[in-house]
């Protein structure tokens, strides 16, 4: 009896990571989670200070193993009483937010696919 060909380097979802990380923003974070070539995003942060962003850069990036694979992917949607502030992927790693996080305490849940080795 052979090995099957179709179980031969496929993407497990039985392969799970998981890392914390810190949103812009906030002092807080939120997990990042990594099952096969899919990535989530859930948490809750308060933010500490309010400011408009109009396809401003971060100063985080978002570490290797959990970077989109395609360009100005939606990695968050912090939703709060009155606004939104909604965080954007490069490849690179590279952030780019978008409305006000308002000094707000606020939640977000996303998912997206990456084509990064899986993180050790």
């Amino acid at each position: 009896m052979g090995t099957c060909p179709h179980t031969l380097n496929r993407d497990s979802l039985t392969q799970r990571v998981k890392t914390a990380w810190r949103v812009p923003y906030s002092s807080g974070n939120v997990l990042l989670a990594r099952m096969g070539s899919l990535c989530i995003m859930t948490g809750n942060v308060k933010f500490n200070q309010s400011g408009g962003n109009n396809y401003s850069k971060a100063s985080e990036t978002l570490p290797a193993g959990y970077r989109p694979t395609e360009g100005n992917t939606m990695i968050g949607r912090f939703t709060y009483d009155g606004g939104q502030f909604n965080l954007l992927s490069q490849p690179s790693g590279e952030v780019t937010m978008l409305g006000n996080p308002g000094s707000a305490y606020a939640c977000t849940s996303a998912a997206w696919f990456t084509n990064d080795p899986m993180p050790a």
